[in-house]
């Protein structure tokens, strides 16, 4: 019998471009969420079959959602290739989603920035902690502090700076945003 558990990337980008070859009528499969964001221990893997609907034939997409079976907790979206900018998970998929077909990120396609943004206190801390935890942020996170308090920082490192805060023990409100690199008008 076959486990079933969480595969490595590798794993899935290979099975993904299998059945990419095998399905011609599916445009790409996006990874997303907590797996390709490099979560410690996800708990699952989203994957989005961007497909032309109206090209499928009946029973194709249940075919195709078995392939991934072999693999335990995988949640599978179905978006339509013709109206992906007015499916919900559009920004989501353009903010954080690996394109297997193309084997990059799709921010990086679009010229993309994605960040969350940060605000925290430090109140409490005694100044050797303030210092402490700035070295921490300086060390390990890729971000901007903004101002004291505030710190944006790439999508790609938010799970890492997540971690930091909570064993800091440190109290956070965040919002996710999209910066254009280039702006084309």
């Amino acid at each position: 019998m076959i486990s079933k558990q969480l595969p490595n990337l590798e794993s899935l980008k290979k099975l993904c471009k299998k059945v990419l070859k095998n399905y011609p009528e599916l445009k790409d499969i996006i990874i997303f969420g907590s797996f390709i964001r490099k979560k410690n221990n996800p708990k699952d893997i989203d994957l989005a079959l961007i497909i032309q609907k109206y090209k499928v034939k009946s029973g194709t997409i249940g075919k195709i959602t078995k392939e991934f079976d072999i693999f335990k907790k995988i949640d599978i979206e179905v978006i339509d290739s013709e109206n992906i900018y007015l499916d919900p998970l559009f920004w989501r998929i353009a903010r954080e989603g690996f394109s297997v077909k193309h084997n990059k990120f799709i921010s990086k396609s679009a010229q993309i920035k994605p960040v969350v943004f940060y605000e925290y206190s430090l109140n409490g801390l005694s100044k050797t902690k303030k210092v402490q935890f700035n070295r921490a942020i300086h060390n390990t996170i890729k971000g901007n502090i903004i101002k004291k308090g505030s710190i944006w920082v790439p999508i790609s490192e938010s799970e890492k700076f997540k971690e930091l805060i909570n064993s800091w023990n440190l109290k956070t409100k965040s919002f996710e945003a999209v910066f254009m690199d280039k702006a084309r008008i």
